[in-house]
């Protein structure tokens, strides 16, 4: 995806994200969960935490705190999203191969001690 195409995206990417904002206790907190869902989603190269925040704005360690220690309601978040999913399957077209859904919210283990944060 180029860069044009991303910000052409941007308007309907945060309204997709608005209703799941309501899972995080303050205005600060929703911000860095839009950064960070931008920076995952962007052309940078690297997706981890410090890019994004220097691509997206805030400083590092203030999305490294987001993400390690502030409180949100994810089982909220993970429900509003299986639910959003399964209206858009519900809704969509099959085809002679049939549609499939798939949602894999695991991620790679760390491993040894060589790596920050194992």
């Amino acid at each position: 995806m180029q860069l044009q195409d991303f910000q052409a995206l941007l308007p309907a990417f945060t309204a997709f994200l608005r209703p799941f904002l309501a899972c995080f206790p303050n205005r600060n907190s929703q911000q860095h969960f839009q950064t960070y869902c931008r920076g995952l989603l962007s052309t940078q190269p690297r997706k981890s935490v410090e890019p994004i925040a220097l691509a997206g704005g805030p400083a590092v360690r203030t999305l490294q705190v987001f993400l390690a220690d502030r409180p949100w309601d994810e089982d909220r978040l993970r429900t509003m999203m299986q639910q959003d999913v399964l209206r858009t399957l519900e809704t969509t077209t099959g085809d002679d191969l049939g549609t499939i859904g798939l949602i894999d919210e695991t991620s790679c283990r760390k491993w040894g001690n060589q790596t920050p944060g194992v």
